[in-house]
């Protein structure tokens, strides 16, 4: 299966589909075409990459606080800055 089928199979662009292979998430193996090598992609892992690109990805929709007993203690050092910290230099 070639570039373009592959990513039609998958259901997205041809660009996603070479950041999968960047990334190490789907493997390809070049053939040698009549004027430069050729992408050809396996069908059942692109069958199981398919089946993880379809599973739901959760996220609460709000990130629960923690809620402690105890009260946040701050340091008793003093935060020192100087003037490069916020884009001014002066000595």
């Amino acid at each position: 299966m070639n570039k373009q089928q592959a990513a039609e199979f998958l259901g997205v662009s041809v660009r996603a589909l070479e950041r999968y292979v960047q990334q190490g998430r789907i493997s390809v193996k070049y053939e040698k075409g009549k004027t430069r090598p050729t992408a050809n992609f396996d069908q059942t892992e692109l069958e199981a990459f398919k089946e993880e690109l379809n599973q739901p990805t959760i996220k609460p929709a709000v990130e629960s606080r923690q809620n402690t007993t105890e009260p946040q203690v701050e340091s008793d050092k003093p935060v020192l800055y100087k003037a490069r910290d916020f884009g001014v230099w002066r000595d």
